[in-house]
């Protein structure tokens, strides 16, 4: 019989402040991709703004569309239009 040992992973606080981080944006564009699948592109924007704030948008964007389209079965031409909201806002 094999032995499985657990031991926690210790993280330096940097470390963890970084873990933190990616976890609410992962958050926000998890909620970002719900609200976009229930027809609220809007409120989908704001947390899309959010996780941008946190970890980029490339990060964000793909993160995104992974949710979107696998989880939600939402249109990639409807990630596509709220994405063109964001970089429009940018500009």
């Amino acid at each position: 019989m094999i032995e499985v040992v657990l031991r926690p992973n210790v993280l330096s606080p940097a470390e963890r402040r970084e873990f933190c981080r990616k976890a609410k944006a992962d958050r926000c564009v998890f909620e970002a991709a719900e609200m976009l699948a229930e027809n609220q592109p809007d409120t989908a924007l704001n947390n899309l703004r959010d996780a941008i704030s946190l970890v980029g948008p490339e990060r964000s964007f793909l993160w995104l569309r992974h949710y979107a389209v696998t989880k939600f079965g939402v249109a990639g031409s409807a990630v596509d239009a709220l994405l063109r909201r964001v970089n429009a806002r940018a500009a």
